[in-house]
C-alpha cells in the first residue's frame, strides 16, 4: 500500500497496453486481465496527483461487432453497438465503456485502437506459431492465392511505431 500511494503520488502519464490477446478464449476467461486489469489502472491513475491515462484498444470492437461498417474512430463511443462477437473484443469493448465512465474522475484520457501488432520491424520475423505466420505460411504450403489478391490489404502495425506513437500522441499538451 505505502509502495502503491508513493508511486501514484509521482507518475503523471499512464499508457496501458496489457492484455491477453487471446481470440479462441471466452470472456469469462479473458475477464480479469482485460476489463479488470483496465478498472486496476484507473483506480491507480485516480489516486495521488493528476494522470493522463492512455488506453489502449483493439479495433476488434468494431471489427468483431455490429459496428464494422464505415469509417471508424477513436472518439466513437461504442453506445450504438449492440452485439460483440468473440471473448477479446467482448472484453475491450467492456474495458472501454468502463474508461468511458470515467470522464469526470481523470482529468484526461485517452483511447487509442490498434489493428493487428506485427514484431518491431528492426528486430525481424516474428513468432513462427503466432496465428498470421501461420496463416500465411499454410497459404503458401496450399499454393492458394485469394481471388483478390492484387487489390488485398493487411492493416498491420510494428509494435515499434505503435510504441512511439503512444508515446507521442500522450506527451502533446
Amino acid at each position: 500500500e505505502l509502495q502503491f500511494a508513493a508511486l501514484a503520488g509521482q507518475v503523471t502519464h499512464v499508457i496501458h497496453c496489457a492484455a491477453d490477446v487471446s481470440t479462441v478464449a471466452d470472456y469469462q476467461t479473458l475477464r480479469g486481465a482485460n476489463l479488470l486489469g483496465t478498472a486496476s489502472i484507473i483506480r491507480f491513475s485516480a489516486q495521488g496527483r493528476p494522470k493522463r491515462l492512455m488506453l489502449t484498444s483493439t479495433l476488434s470492437v468494431f471489427v468483431n461487432s455490429d459496428q464494422h461498417q464505415g469509417r471508424l474512430l477513436e472518439s466513437d463511443d461504442l453506445s450504438l453497438t449492440k452485439d460483440v462477437y468473440g471473448g477479446y473484443a467482448q472484453t475491450k469493448w467492456a474495458a472501454e465503456r468502463l474508461f468511458r465512465k470515467c470522464r469526470g474522475l481523470l482529468p484526461e484520457l485517452q483511447t487509442i485502437r490498434l489493428g493487428l501488432l506485427v514484431p518491431d520491424q528492426h528486430s525481424g520475423p516474428s513468432s513462427r506459431t503466432d496465428l498470421l505466420t501461420l496463416t500465411v505460411q499454410a497459404l503458401a504450403k496450399l499454393e492458394c492465392v485469394p481471388l483478390c489478391a492484387n487489390s488485398l490489404r493487411m492493416d498491420t502495425t510494428p509494435v515499434s511505431f505503435a510504441s512511439a506513437a503512444m508515446v507521442e500522441l500522450l506527451m502533446q499538451p
